[in-house]
């Protein structure tokens, strides 16, 4: 039963991976190119060393997550107000960074894990 689940898992993990790299976006990441439409955040998988930058064109509240690991969470507030920005964040011990910026500023996220990770839109 638990080689079962273990791979029921594995193949879970695996789906969500293809899932991700279809995805097209908004921003432009080292892996894929951009897409014309598709949600606000949108990576393909990122391994170690990777990036992925979007710019912010609009104010709001954008909650995203890791694909690969749906329980890794975070917000970026964009104001209205303001410079526009370059803002440059790691992901690192499964850790996504939660941040405030404003519209026209640019986020590129580097995946300093060992691990594959993605920023994605809820």
């Amino acid at each position: 039963m638990r080689r079962l689940t273990v791979r029921w898992t594995l193949l879970l993990a695996l789906l969500t991976t293809v899932a991700v790299i279809g995805c097209s976006d908004k921003g432009t990441n080292n892996t894929s190119n951009p897409g014309s439409t598709g949600p606000e955040l949108g990576s393909s998988v990122l391994s170690s060393g990777q990036t992925y930058s979007h710019t912010f064109k609009t104010a709001g509240v954008f909650h995203y997550h890791c694909g690969v690991h749906p329980s890794m969470k975070a917000t970026i507030t964009v104001n209205a107000g303001g410079s526009s920005t370059q803002e440059h964040v790691a992901i690192s011990n499964f850790t996504l960074p939660s941040l405030t910026v404003n519209v026209g500023s640019t986020v590129t996220w580097t995946n300093n894990d060992s691990a594959p990770h993605s920023v994605i839109s809820d």
